[in-house]
């Protein structure tokens, strides 16, 4: 078989080696991203999980559009409803955070919704899940015990994180 140009040799090449509509890949995809969950994952690992397989779909579902408008219609329609399987398979303690998402008039971006949920995920890292803390305690001796009920006088604690030498002070 000869083929007399570059063009011929290369559509000769995209109809064997290629897999763009690939209906049993983009099946297999299609599963694994409606089986992927946050679970233990961080946001950032779920996020990337998703976000890969979302690419990998994206090379086997070729759509071919008739006019730039229509192309820009489907793609936010796209971003949308993979910002809506980001949403559903996050952990219920962000569930805070996707209502006030869902809420919005304008849905945002896939981008900047994971951006939001990543904010959260730091804030709550910060606030609810304190890391070690070595403590010193200042002030009144008779506050001496984190457990001790009553209040005897003024109790100032300060704790500070060993790693980045910040200090934080309490008022017990």
């Amino acid at each position: 078989m000869f083929l007399t140009n570059a063009k011929v040799i290369l559509d000769s090449i995209h109809r064997t080696y290629s897999k763009a509509k690939d209906a049993s890949q983009v099946y297999e995809i299609k599963v694994k991203t409606s089986a992927t969950k946050q679970g233990s994952r961080t946001v950032t690992e779920y996020a990337n999980t998703l976000q890969n397989l979302w690419q990998e779909l994206d090379h086997y579902q070729v759509f071919e559009m008739k006019c730039l408008e229509d192309a820009a219609t489907l793609k936010k329609i796209i971003e949308k409803d993979r910002v809506y399987d980001f949403l559903a398979d996050l952990n219920p303690k962000f569930d805070k955070v996707r209502i006030r998402i869902l809420g919005k008039e304008e849905i945002p971006s896939l981008k900047e919704t994971i951006s939001l949920i990543r904010a959260e995920e730091s804030r709550r890292g910060i606030m609810l899940e304190p890391t070690s803390f070595g403590r010193i305690n200042l002030g009144n001796s008779k506050c001496t015990s984190p457990t001790r009920r009553k209040r005897t006088g003024r109790c100032i604690r300060a704790f500070m994180e060993k790693q980045t030498g910040q200090f934080m002070v309490y008022l017990l």
